[in-house]
């Protein structure tokens, strides 16, 4: 079933089953202090990555300081099952602090980046977007496997790793200001879920993976969006409506 609830995110993590989860994705719009606002259209209250983190930018604005990023990556370790993935969007803030968490953090564990890579109707990186947010042409989600040591060939990715999405990026914004493209969402759920694994995407905003989850699978599959701000899934009803037809990657195109 697919479903979106409004709530707190990491306490739904919390309330999960141990090794219950096959496939996270985490959105890091909530992950980096001085984010929220601006270009980006929505305001969250972003989180330092650890306690040091926290002690820098203490008593700024939009800031939360009582929760971390390293808090939110526990939690996801603790529902996923061994061999599930988690897809955690990044930018320069967060990837070296991300990729040295789970080097010390997630034992036996398995990473590598995967490039999304924005493209004007020219074919062309798009530079465009206002803030930090893919102003570089794009992003970086970096790709983690619990407990990964062999990826069995039985496993959905089959020992091949996709490195990236080349795609037209996304104007459209479902009065939710800026918002990631579906296609490398679809590639990735493709590649590393099958119809019964248990997808989970905290801090969904528009939730681009449960759509993709829901494009790949239909509407039996197991996926859960979570957000505490309820506009968010009025956003994402009005995308999951436009987007279920429409592209899937660049010159794909849905029924």
């Amino acid at each position: 079933m697919v479903e979106y609830i409004v709530g707190d995110a990491l306490e739904y993590l919390h309330g999960l089953s141990s090794e219950s989860v096959d496939f996270v994705h985490l959105d890091d719009a909530w992950a980096r202090p001085q984010r929220s606002g601006g270009g980006f259209g929505i305001t969250y209250r972003t989180h330092p990555f650890n306690s040091s983190d926290a002690a820098l930018v203490e008593g700024e604005p939009g800031v939360d300081t009582s929760l971390t990023v390293v808090e939110f990556l526990d939690a996801v370790y603790d529902a996923l099952q061994p061999g599930g993935f988690l897809a955690l969007d990044t930018d320069s803030y967060l990837i070296s602090r991300a990729s040295n968490y789970f080097q010390k953090e997630w034992p036996g564990h398995c990473q590598f980046t995967y490039t999304v890579t924005s493209l004007t109707s020219d074919g062309v990186p798009d530079r465009s977007t206002p803030g930090m947010y893919a102003s570089s042409g794009g992003y970086t989600i970096l790709l983690t496997q619990k407990d990964a040591t062999p990826i069995p060939q039985s496993h959905p990715a089959g020992g091949r790793h996709t490195r990236g999405c080349p795609c037209e990026r996304e104007h459209r914004d479902w009065d939710w200001g800026t918002v990631k493209p579906l296609a490398p969402y679809l590639d990735l759920i493709q590649e590393y879920t099958t119809s019964n694994s248990r997808i989970i995407e905290p801090c969904a905003g528009t939730a681009p993976a449960v759509i993709a989850a829901e494009r790949e699978y239909g509407g039996s599959v197991d996926a859960t969006a979570i957000d505490i701000e309820p506009d968010a899934k009025e956003a994402y009803e009005r995308r999951r409506e436009e987007e279920l037809p429409r592209q899937t990657g660049i010159g794909e195109w849905g029924d």
